[in-house]
């Protein structure tokens, strides 16, 4: 039976996503492959996407990470466009061939079926607190083992951002940390969020200034002049520290301290800042899909 055919005028459920996935890895099965980076709490895969052109050793790898915060939605979306742009545009035939891809359009796959199944703006996992179990899931952008629990952490397992009972406590995230080490040449790592139209390098641990810094900030004023041009959307610049002050326990931080690829950044999408109901801002309509996945 056929699959039904997908776009970015709507919003995709994990099912679709992957079935979109395998669909295109069929068609293309010497230069694409289904990743898995292992099991969620509740037992369902997360899977990503590599590209491979010619199944090539030894090219750089450029790594996407998205949709850690489960009601993220335009995270997903942002990444599979982009997947759809590289394989379809012939004018990114050269840039598709030099690199290795990998693309995860959904890292917390539990909360992003609770948030299509129950409630649209769930934020964490879903695996239960120890430290009390009326209290479901930890978040996972603060789970990992780099300073875990210092900063813009709350004690509290009931808060959007409780770090956990313990580093890596959720599978999810231990599982990805696990994945990541055995990504060779890992060159290019990004990190999709939203919302607020922001594009931040390391660190979230400390307001120190990163030895690459400049390099950061150089090719981010070119990429922003790039994304300003094409779509007329504006982001801002700078370090974590900038605009969150300090926060610890981050994938996009644990990244950077261990692997050590020469770029790490991360996005906060479309919309700007929504000051009378922040949350809001993650309830994205259909329509801000394309223009958002066009910035990246």
């Amino acid at each position: 039976m056929k699959r039904k055919s997908l776009d970015w005028t709507g919003f995709w459920r994990l099912e679709e996503i992957y079935g979109w996935l395998q669909d295109k890895t069929n068609a293309r099965p010497n230069d694409l492959s289904i990743f898995t980076v292992g099991s969620s709490y509740e037992g369902r895969e997360i899977k990503g996407l590599k590209i491979n052109v010619g199944n090539i050793p030894g090219k750089p790898s450029i790594f996407y990470e998205a949709t850690i915060h489960s009601g993220e939605w335009l995270a997903a979306t942002s990444t599979t466009y982009i997947i759809d742009q590289l394989l379809n545009d012939p004018s990114m035939a050269t840039l598709l061939a030099r690199f290795e891809w990998y693309f995860l359009p959904v890292l917390n796959v539990d909360g992003y079926a609770y948030a299509w199944n129950v409630d649209r703006l769930w934020r964490k996992t879903r695996r239960p607190s120890v430290n009390n179990l009326l209290c479901t899931g930890a978040d996972p952008n603060r789970n990992s083992n780099v300073h875990w629990n210092e900063s813009n952490a709350s004690t509290n397992p009931c808060a959007r951002n409780y770090p956990g009972d313990f580093v890596f406590s959720e599978p999810e995230i231990f599982h990805f940390s696990e994945f990541m080490k055995t990504v060779p040449n890992l060159s290019i790592y990004f990190s999709f969020h939203t919302y607020a139209q922001l594009f931040m390098f390391p660190t979230g641990f400390t307001d120190i200034p990163i030895s690459s810094y400049q390099l950061h900030y150089d090719i981010g004023l070119i990429a922003n002049e790039a994304i300003y041009q094409k779509t007329g959307a504006r982001y801002q610049l700078g370090p974590v520290t900038q605009f969150f002050g300090l926060v610890s326990g981050s994938t996009f931080d644990w990244v950077y301290e261990n692997l050590h690829p020469k770029l790490t950044y991360c996005f906060e999408l479309r919309p700007q800042q929504i000051e009378y109901m922040p949350e809001w801002g993650d309830d994205a309509s259909p329509d801000q899909i394309i223009p958002t996945a066009e910035d990246m």
